[in-house]
Order: structure tokens, then C-alpha cells, then sequence
């Protein structure tokens, strides 16, 4: 079982809109709810992937029942802790027009409610429990205000001393700390993995020298994702390119989480690093299709056979 960890829950209010203008009043063309979080992403994808998991996550307030109410619907197994105040909300304005070349996703994310001591204490000691029942843990998304910025840091110490396979996908400071506990798997953007290392990211070397730089920060196996350029991966000795297909794209929100969602199945299922990173990058672009981790078995496999590997 795969337990993923999403301390910062939402709820995605997902809005079309033909061509996104500043400054311009809008009528969207479609509007659509669900609930949300890079976890919730990932879960996704390890059903599709016919995977056992289980989410830990916070939900406070209405907009928290809500979130709750619709993972049911999604058959999603989960542990929630309640805490004071209301969920967040994201927006997500997708541009439709198929004419134009700028078409792209535009995220608006609330910071989500101060959680209270109390409910900061309950999720780690949930974690705690839930560390031992399972074979692999998935840490990704934002800390909500409340929550120190060594959260991940604690959880993947926890992690380790229950000796399960950890995979880290965050941003900033919790993405910074997190690598301090030598987590397996640390999987962020080359945006993100450039602020971490204090760089630009343009390409695929660029790539490489900041997966080796978090190799040499405690970390087993680093990669840089690349968007639809793919990723580079590295652990020592042994480095990958790996280049996905040209697809038509319609939504790439979720598609780092559903990579994710690869890494830990290729992990639990004992690939080798080049296949568990083609499964990656294959569940990465299969969601781009669709948003939001969302795919189809023979979609991923379809695009696996596609996938290129190029040793480095």
C-alpha cells in the first residue's frame, strides 16, 4: 500500500474560458468542482495503475466537507484531520481556443487555513501509524500556515526509521529541509529545482548538474522534470534522459504529481531506474491529455512504448 501525504487539500474550481485576455472581463464557457491537491493528483494515477493507496490529509470547514464528500465519490481511501477554519480553493482558467498557439492553464492557489497545534500534532501521529502499514510513502504539496517548514523533514525521518521508501515532491523551504532527511525519491520541476539550487534550468545538462547537486545533498535518486521536454534522472553512477512523445496537450495540471504517482509504482514494482522513469514520464504526459492526473491504463502503456531513454 502507498500512503500519500497531502497536508494542504483544495478544492479545484476548474474554469474554461476561450482566450485569456489581463485585464479583460470574461464569461467562462465551462465551470467545473472537484477536489484537489497534488496528492489527490497522484491517487489518482495509482488507481489507474490498479494500486493500493491510502491519502492523510487536513480538510477544515465547509469547503473541507465538500472535499471530503467528493473523494468518496472518487472512491478515494483516505484519513482526514478535521481542523478549524475552511479549505482552500484553487482556480484553474484553461484556455480552449484551439487556434491559438498561447493556449496554456493559469492557477490561482489560496494558502489554505492556519492550522491549530492540535491538528498539526494529530496529522503526524497519524502519520506515525500510518507509516508501518505501508510499504511506500508519497510527500507532495504545499505546507499550509501552521506547519513549520521541517514538516516533511519529520515525516521522512519517521519514514525511515519504519525503513519504507520515501519520494518527496515539493517546492521552497519544505523541499529544501525535506532532502536533509535523505528521502529516496526527491522529484521536483526545473523551476522549483532551480530556486533549490540557485540556478536556471534550459536544458537537459542543466538538468543533470542539479540532479547530481541533490544526489550530493543525502538524496538516493534525484530527477528534474522538464515539462513536455521530459526529465533527466540520476542516482550515483547511473544518469538518464528520458523524452516523452509529441501529444496534443490539453490541460498539464497534475502531470508532475501523476510522474509521481509513476515513480512509486515503478519503485514498489522493481524496475530498474530507466524503466521506473519511462513509467514516470509516460503517467506525466498521459495526464496532460486529460488534467489532473487523470488517464487511462492503455493510454500510459500506448505512451511508455513511445517514451525514449537516453543514457547519460
Amino acid at each position: 500500500m502507498i500512503l500519500v501525504v497531502n497536508l494542504n487539500l483544495t478544492v479545484d474550481r476548474i474554469m474554461e474560458v476561450d482566450i485569456l485576455v489581463p485585464g479583460v472581463v470574461h464569461r467562462a464557457t465551462r465551470t467545473d468542482l472537484q477536489a484537489g491537491g497534488k496528492g489527490v493528483n497522484v491517487i489518482r494515477t495509482l488507481k489507474t495503475l490498479g494500486l493500493s493507496c491510502r491519502l492523510l490529509g487536513i480538510v477544515a470547514g465547509r469547503t473541507g466537507d465538500y472535499i471530503d464528500s467528493r473523494l468518496e465519490q472518487e472512491g478515494i481511501d483516505r484519513i482526514l484531520v478535521t481542523a478549524k477554519g475552511d479549505s482552500r480553493t484553487s482556480v484553474i482558467l484553461l484556455e480552449t481556443n484551439p487556434a491559438h498557439p498561447g493556449n496554456s492553464q493559469t492557477v490561482i492557489n489560496e494558502n489554505g487555513p492556519v492550522i491549530d497545534e492540535t491538528s498539526v500534532e494529530e496529522t503526524i501521529s497519524l502519520f506515525a501509524q500510518c507509516v508501518i502499514q505501508c510499504d511506500l510513502v508519497v510527500l507532495t504539496g504545499s505546507v499550509p500556515p501552521g506547519f513549520h517548514s521541517d514538516i516533511y523533514k519529520r515525516l521522512i525521518e519517521l519514514a525511515n526509521q519504519a525503513r519504507k521508501q520515501t519520494i518527496l515532491d515539493a517546492a521552497g523551504e519544505p523541499l529544501r529541509l525535506g532532502i536533509s532527511a535523505g528521502p529516496t525519491i526527491v522529484k521536483p520541476n526545473q523551476y522549483e529545482a532551480g530556486i533549490l539550487c540557485d540556478c536556471s534550468i534550459s536544458s537537459g545538462e542543466q538538468g543533470l548538474s542539479v540532479a547530481q547537486k541533490m544526489l550530493g545533498m543525502g538524496v538516493e535518486i534525484a530527477a528534474t522534470t522538464l515539462g513536455k521536454d521530459g526529465m533527466v534522472v540520476a542516482r550515483k553512477n547511473e544518469a538518464y534522459r528520458i523524452t516523452p512523445p509529441i501529444i496534443e496537450a490539453k490541460n498539464a495540471v497534475g502531470s508532475g504529481d501523476a510522474a509521481a504517482a509513476g515513480f512509486a509504482a515503478g519503485c514498489l514494482r522493481g524496475l530498474s531506474l530507466a524503466d521506473t522513469a519511462k513509467l514516470a514520464v509516460a503517467c506525466g504526459t498521459a495526464s496532460a491529455r486529460h488534467g489532473f492526473g487523470r488517464s487511462s491504463r492503455k493510454e500510459i502503456e500506448e505512451i511508455r512504448k513511445q517514451v525514449i531513454v537516453g543514457k547519460l
